[in-house]
């Protein structure tokens, strides 16, 4: 979607109209403004100077609203509203058979009905057929046909038990990193772990940075006190996952530190610790940049490990492989996570939770692999 709005705004700059972004997330923005080169900020940014009696909307003549479908329906109202009055085209992209806005939603799919609004029909990021041909099952109703094409073909994997589950995800996730060439920023960009909960993200999370300790790859770190008694241990080559959003340029700073970005620790003390991540430029290359975290800044939640993540903060995410925990996670959550990646999707389905008790007395225990496949399906 974003590539496409690339040739849009040029086809509106050369009719001499000013285009601006906006999106729920900042890293989404972010993402929006790297790959179309139409300037960004998040949608709380825009009704913040609505509200304020700010020049945004007066000095745009297209506004596009990114993963619309991830907005509340009030918010977007309120775009809507502001957009009337200065006369701005409002263009909304997104999937609504992905994640839904944690608010009032539906709204994106109802007026793209009413508009008759363009869909995209090919899709142009999995390399494997069968993935593809499963996800567009998926989006044709047929769910439970999707997930038997895509075990068919080995990548959905039953296990016994949560645990059994964490540690055969652990497992690939180790053997994929090995395999993965680049450095750590190519790794986190070509490799993701999600759950749909945060209690399995952060067993994962931990899992992983065990792993890497074990093997030595983390060297000094510090454990810093969360608000609510919790603990946070990093070390530099820890992989992390920022936070909260905090916009230093707007303040004389180098860079800006945005919720969702992914990348490691260099240097941790007492005092915070020394991050940088890799974000798209807008001359098409990359840019890494750096930051000092603090160890306020890290107590007020700032900072969390970075080696799996949840679904809802993957949505808009394309990476090489991706490693999925299914538990809790409906249909409008389950086809993100498995439609991130361009080469490989695995999906791992304890069934001693996803089968209920009733169905396991009915049929007993399974007695093969592919019993334990075909019932967690």
């Amino acid at each position: 979607k974003t590539t496409i709005m690339s040739a849009a705004r040029m086809g509106w700059e050369a009719a001499g109209l000013r285009v601006a972004g906006a999106a729920t997330a900042a890293v989404a923005a972010s993402k929006l403004q790297a790959e179309s080169g139409i300037t960004s900020a998040t949608v709380a940014t825009w009704l913040m100077d609505i509200r304020d009696g700010g020049r945004r909307m007066a000095d745009t003549d297209v506004l596009v609203l990114e993963e619309a479908a991830m907005v509340d329906d009030r918010d977007v109202a309120d775009l809507l509203t502001a957009a009337a009055e200065h006369g701005v085209k409002v263009v909304q992209i997104g999937d609504w058979a992905q994640l839904k806005a944690i608010g009032v939603g539906g709204g994106f799919k109802r007026a793209h009905e009413i508009v008759d609004g363009l869909e995209l029909s090919e899709n142009r990021r999995q390399k494997d057929a069968v993935e593809r041909a499963a996800l567009e099952a998926w989006l044709d109703g047929g769910r439970r046909t999707a997930l038997s094409m895509l075990a068919e073909h080995g990548r959905v994997h039953a296990v016994r038990t949560p645990d059994e589950a964490y540690a055969a995800m652990l497992g690939a996730w180790k053997d994929t990193v090995d395999r993965l060439e680049g450095d750590v920023h190519d790794q986190i960009e070509d490799l993701v772990v999600l759950a749909a909960r945060n209690a399995d993200v952060e067993v994962l999370n931990l899992g992983a940075r065990e792993l890497r300790k074990k093997a030595g790859e983390l060297t000094g770190g510090h454990t810093f006190a969360l608000a609510g008694g919790e603990r946070l241990e990093l070390a530099a080559g820890d992989v992390i996952r920022i936070k909260r959003n905090d916009y230093r340029t707007r303040r004389g700073g180098d860079v800006d530190v945005l919720n969702g970005y992914r990348g490691q620790v260099t240097y941790a003390s007492k005092g915070g610790v020394a991050v940088e991540w890799r974000r798209p430029a807008d001359d098409g290359g990359y840019a890494i940049e750096r930051a000092w975290i603090t160890a306020d800044q890290i107590a007020d939640g700032a900072l969390q490990h970075g080696y799996a993540m949840t679904i809802a903060a993957a949505q808009g995410l394309t990476c090489d492989y991706t490693l999925v925990y299914g538990v809790g996670a409906d249909a409008n959550s389950l086809y993100p996570a498995l439609s991130r990646d361009r080469i490989a999707t695995h999906l791992w389905l304890p069934a001693d939770v996803v089968e209920s008790d009733e169905t396991r007395r009915r049929l007993g225990e399974a007695q093969s692999d592919q019993e334990l496949l075909d019932r967690a399906v």
